[in-house]
This record gives structure tokens, sequence and C-alpha cells, in this order.
């Protein structure tokens, strides 16, 4: 972990020690247990011109850990200066992204059908000190889409992160109960609404040769869903195929382009349609014991928002604690 630390921080070390120095302290010293076993320094090590900062452990061990807070304090503002839409933000999983790319730094419009929701959200990312901006908007609607996103540049100037989370589910089955009202709103808000954010931000992307977009999927999306009927299942394979061919022809742009694939999640979404009886069966079949939060998946689209996952295009990442294995 200090090794990692080193290379973070490497040209600060050197500026202050030496080249030399730096790195036979930090790769010699700390990856062999230097602080924590007391061990002697190796042969000949004593020799190398450090000056106080070698004589005297504790000034070196506060100079790491200011290095260290710093560190610290980069990756909590890893986002600073970017700009996120997040589809469906207004509460669950949505919410959380929402609030983790805040508090990284990043300004964020808080997307919602409900104003309400989204007013909550903008509100609580303001009192903790971060930047976001509440727009209604339906994600089916093209249109409407069009004017949320030139709302978001003309606020924050520009968009770098596209979260296409907002998704309804339904669980109507056997297939043949379908009926094709509700089939259409599944596609037109889980499949359509996806592509319409797509299609209205890749030109922004485009021209500025950059940007990051991240597909919510589903576990139900890679199998089946243990939650909603076909039509979930199908809509959320169909954001498999959109991300896959979108990774390909926006990559060339140095465009991201991932989906999430979240396993069985307590989430409000799925309590309001689900029985407690089967929330409790689904955390059973769970090998890690417990059913994902909001926050797990809102850390992991955090990761491919930053630089941390730049050279992952065109992946589903499955997040669902060893439930689904493929």
């Amino acid at each position: 972990m200090l090794y990692q630390l080193y290379q973070l921080t490497g040209k600060k070390i050197c500026k202050e020690w030496g080249t030399k120095v730096a790195d036979d302290f930090i790769k010699n010293q700390f990856d062999d247990g230097y602080w924590s076993n007391n061990k002697p320094l190796p042969h000949g090590q004593s020799e190398i011109e450090f000056g106080s900062e070698l004589k005297n452990r504790d000034k070196i061990g506060t100079q790491l850990s200011r290095i260290n807070r710093e560190v610290e304090e980069m990756n909590n503002r890893r986002f600073e200066d970017k700009v996120a839409i997040v589809t469906g933000a207004g509460r669950s999983m949505g919410r959380a992204t929402a609030h983790t790319l805040a508090a990284g730094g990043a300004g964020v419009v808080v997307n919602d059908v409900v104003q309400a929701r989204a007013d909550a959200v903008v509100d609580e990312i303001t009192k903790a000190g971060g930047k976001a901006l509440a727009l209604v908007a339906d994600i089916s609607d093209l249109s409407q889409v069009q004017q949320m996103t030139q709302s978001a540049v003309e606020h924050f100037g520009t968009v770098d992160f596209l979260i296409n989370n907002a998704g309804i589910l339904r669980t109507t089955s056997p297939l043949e109960e379908i009926d094709d009202a509700e089939w259409d709103l599944m596609m037109a808000i889980n499949v359509k609404g996806a592509f319409n954010c797509t299609k209205v931000v890749l030109p922004i992307m485009k021209a500025k040769r950059g940007g990051k977009i991240v597909n919510v999927s589903s576990s139900a999306g890679r199998s089946t869903s243990t939650f909603g009927g076909a039509h979930y299942t199908t809509a959320k394979a169909a954001i498999l195929g959109l991300t896959r061919h979108t990774a390909r022809e926006a990559a060339p742009y140095n465009i991201n382009v991932n989906a999430v694939a979240p396993g069985s999640m307590d989430t409000e979404m799925v309590s309001e349609l689900a029985t407690p009886e089967h929330m409790e069966s689904e955390r059973q079949g769970i090998p890690l014991g417990r059913l994902g939060t909001a926050q797990d998946e809102a850390n992991l689209v955090a990761f491919l928002c930053s630089e941390e996952s730049a050279y992952i295009a065109g992946a589903t990442i499955d997040i669902n604690g060893a439930d689904l294995l493929i």
C-alpha cells in the first residue's frame, strides 16, 4: 500500500528527498515492513545522505502522513471540474450515485420525473458542499432529453459523465399476461430512454474527445429476472447490446462506455414490489450473505467514471455478491 502511495506521489517525494533516496527508501524499507517490524536498515543504507529525515523517524512519518492526506484529498476530489447527468437520481441507486459523484467534486444534474424527489437530492448535495441541479425530464421523450441536456450545458458548461440509471420494474408474469401497453412502457423507459440520452450527449463528448457513459443493466440482462417479468429481462439484455455497440463507436473519441449489472438489491423500487419473504429468500441465496445496497452500485459507477478505468470499454461488470457467476 505504501509503495503504491509512493507511485502516486513520487514526484513530491523525489522533489523533497532526491529520486534515488526516495526510491531506495520507499521500495526497500516499506515493502520489507521496516516501520511495522523495526527491521534494521540494510547494510549501507545509513550511508545514503538522508539528512535529518533518515535519522528522525517521527519526522519522516509525519511527512508521509501529510502526503497520505494529500493523496486522500486528491482522490476525494477526483471529479473536480467534471459534470455528470444521472437519470433517475431522485432515489435509491441514482440518488447514491449522484451523492458519490458530487462528493468527488463533480457538478451533478439530478434527473427525475418527480420534481420533489429531484429537489430533495439537490438540497442534500448542496448542504454537503456539492454542486447539483434538479432537472425534470421523461427520458422516453427525445425532446425532453434535449432540453434537459441543453439546460445542463447552460448551467455547468459541458457534460463529462452520463449515467443511464433510470428504469422501471414490473412483475407481470407469465409472459402471455403482459399486455402491449406494459411492454411498450418498459421498452420506452428502460431501453429508449438510455438510447435517447446517449444520442443527445454523445456529440458533446465527441466534440471534446472524452467522456464516460455508464448504463445500468441488471443480472436479469445476463440471465433472467428473479423479480421482474419477461419484458424487464428483455429490456435489461437490450441495454447490454446498446452498451457494446456504443462502446465500439465511441472509443475512437476517447469515450468509455460500460454497463453495470446489479443482482438482487435492497432498493425502494424492489421493496415496493417484492414481499419481505421474497427479499429474505433472495438474501439467503447470495453467497456473500446480503442484498446489494445503492451505495455498492454507486461505488462501482464512480470507479467507471474515474481515470482508474481508462482502459475499460464495452464491458459489463457484475455486482451481485457471487450470486451469478458467468
